[in-house]
């Protein structure tokens, strides 16, 4: 930040101008600082420049100070920021802590100097040994990054501190910062909120937006959502992206808010057009689902491709979703195979499953087991459970590398327990037929029931089969008849057969010729060559009717 220096000009304008003309150099500044600010006469930049370079010629600091800052900014002449150090120089030689700030600032950025971050530490701790606020937050910032002096945290600290005990707002905030963070200091969040609370009442606004923060989660203060929302929308109304989008959410979720989805959608937008990834990304899922507002796919995809394109993993995941959904339309299964490899890339856990699947169906993305085998394992290690299924079959089956029940078993257990009714299956009939583990019929009537109960045909039949032959369970004719009813509704030939032999045989179930028959067609349609066996047998139908 350049220094600027304060001082109003008292309403008679004329005496100052009168000691200036006859060479007073105090009188010559302040003639300058009447002309730039407009105080006791109307603004004139140019002016105010001229009187500037007459005390500063003569060796005035403040002058060349304020000389320096009006061609670092290009009030009352064009951008010069060679002459602005130049100018800075001067004054920060003569200890005018302001310039030496300034100077060091430009030292900091490369302004009209070539960077040199040991000489804006050297200035910047000229201007703070003076007190100079500003200039013992730049130092600390020097010390808490490394530049220009050896990192140091614990001086970084003090430096920081002592400019905000002066109220230095970027001080306060950054003070707040550290004591919330434990960076530089013992985590102490009711002194980080203090410390914001202090910057915020100053009107910074990134305070204003944390401060509220802390008032809705309960961190280092009770919580208190009214007052939340209130430091958030101050925040908010000065422009600030992640305070807008913030408060966007409070209205989307009616959190210490009535519910209010066009507010929400304002302030998404707002903070959107800022750039802020996440507003960018609920904005485009708000229009892709039409929440809060009219359904406009197309301004959907805008902006999730907007936070996409920053690197918002959930924005690109999501966008591959949206042009999968569209696969129809040429060159979408493309693009999202692209998004899900950029999110994939990130570690989202589902865009990992996806991208595999693209691999192993060569949908968008030519066909290649090897690699759906690596991002199964990428997603089943973060614990995706279709992912840990998937990894178990190729242990089971020797994709990607040898056999091993073992492991296949270990990754099924992860999928089943995480409620995947193919793993609860196959972890079931693993345990039935004592593949990679010790027989247990018992363990394999549970995780056939698991999978059934989700709707698991083959689990359904299973079961079925275990109750009617007492297989591990005690005979139960009515609930086999049961299992066997769901999974012949699902079209599972075996358990159309054999519910058709039930109602034959009057097992479990009142005998009906005609209800077996029908149970006999339906299976006998699916090719169950006993089924049409039985079908024959009944003489309802000739045998060609299945030819």
């Amino acid at each position: 930040m350049i220094y600027c220096s304060l001082w109003s000009c008292t309403p008679n304008f004329e005496s100052y101008k009168a000691k200036a003309e006859q060479g007073d150099l105090e009188a010559q500044f302040y003639v300058g600082r009447c002309y730039e600010k407009g105080e006791g006469i109307p603004v004139n930049k140019t002016k105010a420049v001229e009187w500037y370079q007459k005390a500063a010629e003569q060796g005035y600091a403040k002058a060349q100070k304020n000389l320096g800052t009006c061609y670092y900014n290009g009030d009352g002449v064009p951008i010069n920021k060679t002459k602005a150090v130049e100018w800075f120089q001067k004054a920060a030689e003569q200890g005018y802590s302001d310039a030496q700030c300034n100077l060091g600032v430009c030292y900091q950025n490369g302004d009209g100097v070539p960077v040199n971050k040991r000489k804006a530490a050297e200035w910047f701790q000229k201007a703070a040994e003076q007190g100079l606020s500003g200039a013992q937050y730049n130092l600390g910032c020097c010390y808490w990054d490394g530049d220009g002096v050896p990192f140091n945290k614990t001086k970084a600290i003090e430096w920081f501190q002592k400019a905000a005990d002066q109220g230095d707002t970027k001080a306060q905030y950054y003070l707040g910062y550290c004591y919330w963070n434990g960076d530089g200091v013992p985590v102490n969040k009711t002194k980080a909120v203090e410390w914001f609370q202090k910057a915020a009442e100053q009107g910074f606004a990134d305070a204003q937006c944390d401060l509220g923060i802390c008032y809705h989660n309960g961190d280092g203060i009770p919580v208190n959502k009214t007052k939340a929302t209130t430091w958030v929308s101050k925040a908010a109304e000065q422009g600030l992206a992640n305070a807008q989008y913030t408060l966007g959410c409070y209205y989307y979720e009616g959190d210490g808010v009535l519910c209010n989805k066009e507010k929400a959608i304002k302030w998404f937008q707002k903070a959107a057009d800022q750039g802020h990834t996440k507003a960018q990304y609920i904005l485009g899922s708000c229009y892709y689902e039409g929440e809060g507002i009219p359904v406009n796919k197309e301004k959907g995809i805008e902006w999730l491709k907007k936070a996409a394109e920053q690197g918002h993993a959930e924005a690109q995941y999501n966008l591959g979703i949206c042009y999968d959904t569209e696969k129809d339309i040429p060159g979408n299964i493309t693009k999202a195979a692209k998004w899900f490899q950029k999110a994939a890339e990130q570690g989202h856990a589902q865009a990992q499953y996806n991208l595999a699947c693209c691999y192993l169906n060569g949908e968008g993305i030519p066909g290649n087991v090897t690699k759906a085998v690596e991002w199964f394992q990428k997603a089943a290690k973060q614990g995706h459970a279709k992912a840990q299924y998937n990894v178990g079959n190729y242990h089971y089956n020797g994709y990607g590398g040898p056999v091993s029940k073992t492991k296949a078993i270990e990754w099924w257990t992860k999928s089943a327990e995480q409620g995947v009714p193919d793993a609860q299956y196959s972890l079931g009939a693993s345990y039935y037929y004592g593949t990679g583990v010790p027989i247990n019929k018992t363990k394999a009537i549970e995780w056939f029931q698991k999978a059934a109960e989700q709707g698991h045909a083959q689990a359904q039949y299973n079961l079925g089969i275990c109750y009617y032959h007492g297989d591990g369970i005690s005979v139960n004719e009515k609930k086999a008849v049961m299992w066997f009813q769901k999974a012949a509704e699902q079209g599972h030939d075996m358990a159309q057969y054999s519910l058709g032999m039930c109602y034959f045989n009057g097992k479990g179930v009142a005998r009906s010729e005609s209800r077996a028959v029908f149970w006999f067609k339906e299976a006998a349609i699916q090719g169950n060559q006993s089924a049409k066996r039985m079908y024959i047998n009944c003489s309802i139908q000739p045998i060609s009717h299945f030819n």
